[in-house]
């Protein structure tokens, strides 16, 4: 997996723009599962992973987990931080989802 940790603007990486983002700082199980994921499909496999918690550079990447408390998918925001979040997987499980699980839940097959 490919790390960039920059406070470079997200939208100049060499995968056409697109990046991954996450926060900086020590890291954890549920964003660097949610990356790896993520770098497993078509869409980001090429993606670079920027790990910041600058908004404004945030706000450049294409798909953005465990940070920024929001929980969007359809604009592919996957934080589970926010007070009042309530994401489960569905189908009988009841667990509250990490980012890695909103990941799964969107991406998975």
């Amino acid at each position: 997996v490919k790390l960039e940790t920059t406070m470079a603007d997200a939208s100049s990486t060499s995968s056409g723009g697109h990046s991954i983002g996450t926060h900086n700082g020590a890291f954890h199980c549920d964003e660097v599962l949610a990356c790896v994921m993520l770098r497993h499909t078509a869409q980001f496999s090429d993606c670079p992973i920027v790990r910041t918690r600058d908004p404004e550079v945030l706000a450049g990447c294409t798909i953005v987990v465990d940070v920024g408390g929001v929980y969007e998918p359809q604009n592919l925001r996957f934080d589970h931080h926010q007070r009042g979040f309530t994401e489960v997987f569905g189908n009988g499980f009841n667990t509250k989802l990490s980012s890695a699980g909103l990941v799964y839940k969107h991406f998975g097959q």
